[in-house]
């Protein structure tokens, strides 16, 4: 079977009543790793509903979330996180800069990948 994996690297997101007139149900790609699937799991629900014309324009402030997310995945901040997500970081060992700086730009490689790039429908009840 093309494609089988052991484990499973998509994440989801079930949150049926996102605002009282709509809902967000997501399931997102591991291409990027199972860690960047359950990050965005974790905080697009979030940027969707602080998005200020999400009620009025949907397809517009999920686009505008996703580009913030985006922007969060190969964020410094977010890096430790990732790792812990990632099963990787290792409170023994202490990050050079050039350990850090080799995994952002991995982080920007898999946060470019155009391969199983996120899809979604919008349904406004």
């Amino acid at each position: 079977m093309q494609g089988w994996r052991v484990g499973n690297e998509d994440a989801v997101s079930c949150v049926p009543e996102l605002t009282p007139d709509s809902a967000l149900f997501a399931v997102f790609d591991g291409h990027g790793g199972p860690e960047v699937a359950q990050f965005v799991a974790k905080y697009l629900p979030d940027l969707v509903k602080q998005e200020e014309n999400y009620e009025k324009d949907s397809g517009a402030a999920l686009l505008n979330s996703f580009l913030k997310i985006d922007k969060m995945i190969v964020a410094e901040e977010h890096a430790e996180e990732l790792q812990e997500l990632a099963g990787t970081k290792d409170d023994d060992e202490e990050d050079t800069t050039e350990d850090k700086l080799k995994e952002c730009v991995e982080l920007n490689a898999e946060a470019d990948m155009p391969d199983g790039f996120l899809k979604f429908v919008v349904h406004n009840v």
